[in-house]
């Protein structure tokens, strides 16, 4: 009988420690200004949906969205749920708190607990997953959705660059709002153009655009 009292306590314990959030950066300047932004945001119903889409590709939209992220969080209008649709994350340009959140054990607190509004929690949807079973599914990609409106005031999504992610064509079209990540100095007004004529052709509205240098894979760097 010990033994199982000890099972089952060593059990809770652990769901306890698994549940504990992760703890965030400060915020930059330009975070806590993007957080604000977004504040303005109109919401279909719920929670504010905003998608961060990379304009090029081998660039990557994680770290403008991830400042947006914690510069929500100091402000207090947490929790926030992160919807990485990225099919490969970049090591190298992924900020590494966000790294340790996927690691994480988060029993219960994406879709049951309440969580504590001074986080971030995840999801990766495409993990063990193609791209093509995830939108082979639009009715309950738009339910889960509508439950992380319910959950969640704000629910920030990475995307992959367009028009080859499926996934955040289909996103773009349900969110609120999509930002644009533009490397600086690296494209042109015709490139931003022809994304911003694909976004829209998914219904996607457009927010604007945050210049930023750090979403540049190594490879691509002068």
């Amino acid at each position: 009988m010990t033994s199982v009292l000890e099972a089952m306590t060593a059990i809770r314990n652990a769901e306890r420690r698994a549940a504990e959030p992760v703890e965030l950066p400060d915020a930059s300047d330009a975070g806590i200004q993007l957080a604000l932004e977004l504040r303005e945001t109109q919401s279909a119903g719920g929670g504010r949906i905003v998608l961060f889409v990379p304009t090029l590709r081998n660039t990557d939209a994680s770290p403008a969205a991830c400042d947006a992220v914690c510069g929500l969080v100091d402000l207090h209008d947490g929790p926030v749920l992160i919807i990485d649709l990225r099919a490969r994350p970049n090591r190298d340009s992924t900020p590494s708190w966000l790294e340790t959140l996927a690691a994480h054990e988060q029993v219960g607190t994406l879709w049951g607990a309440q969580t504590p509004s001074d986080c971030a929690v995840l999801w990766r949807p495409l993990a063990g997953r193609t791209e093509k079973a995830f939108c082979a599914a639009p009715d309950q990609l738009a339910a889960r959705l509508h439950d992380a409106r319910a959950r969640y005031p704000y629910v920030v999504c990475i995307g992959d660059a367009v028009p080859s992610s499926m996934a955040t064509l289909m996103i773009a079209g349900l969110a609120d709002g999509v930002v644009l990540s533009v490397p600086a100095g690296r494209v042109t007004k015709p490139q931003v153009n022809d994304v911003t004529i694909q976004l829209r052709r998914a219904r996607a509205t457009l927010l604007g655009f945050v210049v930023d240098p750090r979403g540049v894979s190594r490879e691509d760097q002068p």
